[in-house]
């Protein structure tokens, strides 16, 4: 079997869970190839049809928004990674992102018309694609390398001050996911505690104050010290379709204060794994960080029940097995 996947970079979760499936289907056989373009084709990937015609496969795998273009005689397999067209978000979206949503929503459509398979990385997913484009999907939860990504002993990665309780944020920083809320959380929480950033942009924070750090953007190899320094995972998103960085910091062991929202609750246990709150409730957020920050004991119950449950629900293996699955059925 030959998989093609057709990806225009974006520099976000999505690219690295194309590549991630492309390598784990290797364990059944699987051929897999990813045909990569410039980041600027998502506006016009009609741009695209005449290299489709090149693709030589048993399957192509594409994202939603461009899977019309690859359409050929092979069957395509295309999936919702996270739908935009949510009233919650509007508010949080310039006026740039307003039009640009609307673009791919006509892009999306026309994908689901032509596919022979619809997936969707969640429950949440599977629902909103029903309201919004009246589509049925199969359900494959995004997974993570639990043997890349494991517990272990890491110390003064960042020389921070002996005593501070390490938050960390992996994440692009944009109002979706919450970054403009870091810096009153922080003021909230004092010196006592200090945020490290992982993201390839800054721009989401206006002014960073003295406890939180960026570090940029950083390698997978990179991340799992970053992961296992710190004490609590913070991520005040406010729309995911299923959000890796939150699965990969619960495979490494650690408790989590997440926003009650999407797909978020599908992964994150309240009170077992961590702790859920209201949507941009900053106070709630300062409320349950400086919970977990007195007590270690608990941090550690949390942490375990989560690498438990990303090792039953979440494997990178289960998924690439649940697509393998998919890909045969289409190809009898």
């Amino acid at each position: 079997m030959r998989v093609c996947f057709p990806l225009i970079k974006t520099n976000s979760g999505t690219d690295f869970w194309t590549f991630n499936l492309a390598r784990v289907l290797r364990i059944w056989g699987v051929e897999t190839i990813v045909h990569c373009y410039p980041q600027r084709y998502q506006f016009f990937p009609y741009l695209l049809r005449r290299e489709s015609r090149r693709i030589r496969a048993d399957i192509i795998h594409t994202n939603s928004w461009n899977g019309f273009v690859f359409k050929g005689d092979a069957p395509l397999v295309v999936t919702e990674h996270h739908i935009v067209h949510d009233q919650v978000l509007d508010r949080y979206k310039s006026l740039a992102q307003k039009l640009f949503h609307k673009l791919v929503y006509r892009f999306e459509r026309e994908s689901f018309a032509v596919a022979e398979q619809i997936t969707c990385v969640s429950e949440h997913t599977k629902r909103r694609l029903k309201e919004v484009f009246g589509v049925e999907a199969v359900r494959i939860y995004n997974g993570v390398d639990v043997e890349r990504f494991f517990p272990k002993k890491v110390e003064n990665l960042l020389m921070t001050e002996k005593g501070k309780t390490v938050l960390l944020f992996v994440g692009n920083m944009s109002r979706r996911k919450g970054t403009d809320l870091l810096v009153r959380i922080m003021e909230r929480l004092g010196d006592r505690f200090v945020l490290l950033c992982v993201s390839a942009r800054r721009r989401g924070i206006a002014r960073i104050g003295a406890n939180i750090h960026i570090i940029g953007n950083l390698p997978q190899d990179k991340m799992l010290d970053y992961y296992n320094y710190c004490d609590i995972f913070v991520f005040p998103s406010r729309s995911e379709g299923l959000s890796c960085a939150l699965i990969e910091a619960m495979a490494c062991a650690k408790p989590v204060v997440a926003t009650d929202c999407s797909s978020i609750g599908e992964v994150v246990i309240q009170e077992k794994g961590g702790f859920l709150c209201e949507m941009d409730n900053i106070e709630e957020f300062a409320e349950k960080i400086r919970i977990l920050a007195q007590d270690s004991l608990l941090r550690k119950r949390m942490g375990l029940f989560n690498r438990e449950r990303v090792e039953r629900h979440f494997s990178l293996t289960q998924m690439g097995e649940n697509y393998y699955a998919l890909y045969k059925s289409l190809i009898r």
